[in-house]
């Protein structure tokens, strides 16, 4: 159990060693990891057609992550917070407010033959993976006649709240073009443990869906509908539902453009 012990000792000494000596002949690794934040500007344009469900306008997202720096490329995985967009919805009869979260993935590869790290910028191509839970409510008193949301004819009713809820799963291949300085070396001396800001990366990218659906909730006001021949109110009949659920899937595409911060 002795020469056991003396062995495991030995072999742990050697390790260390081995992983001290790099630091104590003067060689330096420089960093790879980063943190970063993103602002993002996204134009929607996503409709099912034949229905008036639909995202369309532009809506902002920021963004938390992390990236990992290679020489000639970089990978960064985040979190999104989408806001908006905050355009009248379906035509214009409803005032809309879209929430969201999602997570996303982007690869980027240097189109230089040169590293990404050069003050005076750099360009590429990059392929992003995005998902995203939106949900939209109508906000205010919403009194205007949604016009063929309904799956019943009989009439066009009032709507008392429209609830959307999107699950946006996208491919995004991009353009970037980056300003980075040459990464610090790992170490723990002041200078190199304060926080500094490292570059920019702007991307300007377009999503396509891989699937796209939604899931939609109208509440009808309960006492009146509005009889579109001659525009008078009428008591709404018992036949015509007072809560109507739809689902479906979104076609088309968005354009976006986010600048990234990254940190040490």
């Amino acid at each position: 159990m002795k020469v056991f012990k003396q062995h495991s000792f030995r072999a742990l000494t050697g390790v260390l060693l081995f992983l001290y000596a790099p630091f104590a002949l003067g060689f330096t690794f420089p960093k790879e990891k980063f943190f970063d934040t993103s602002l993002g500007l996204t134009r929607y344009n996503m409709i099912d057609e034949g229905t008036p469900h639909h995202i369309n306008g532009n809506a902002l997202s920021l963004g938390l992550g992390v990236s990992y720096f290679a020489p000639t490329w970089f990978l960064r995985t985040n979190i999104n917070f989408h806001l908006g967009p905050y355009e009248p919805f379906a035509h214009r009869s409803l005032t809309m407010d879209f929430f969201g979260t999602g997570l996303g993935v982007l690869l980027g590869l240097s189109a230089q033959g040169s590293e990404l790290y050069s003050p005076k910028g750099g360009y590429g191509f990059a392929l992003g993976l995005n998902y995203a839970d939106i949900i939209g409510r109508s906000i205010g008193g919403n009194k205007e006649v949604f016009d063929k949301i309904s799956s019943t004819d009989e009439a066009n009713q009032v709507i008392d709240e429209y609830q959307i809820r999107i699950n946006d799963f996208a491919v995004m291949p991009a353009f970037f073009f980056s300003w980075l300085k040459k990464p610090r070396p790992i170490g723990n001396t002041p200078d190199l443990l304060v926080t500094r800001l490292e570059g920019y990366i702007l991307t300007l990218g377009l999503k396509f869906p891989i699937k796209t659906t939604y899931l939609s909730r109208i509440k009808y006001a309960s006492s009146e509908f509005i009889n579109t021949d001659n525009q008078t109110q009428e008591s709404v009949p018992a036949s015509l539902p007072t809560e109507e659920k739809q689902t479906g899937v979104l076609s088309g595409y968005s354009f976006n453009i986010s600048m990234m911060a990254i940190f040490d």
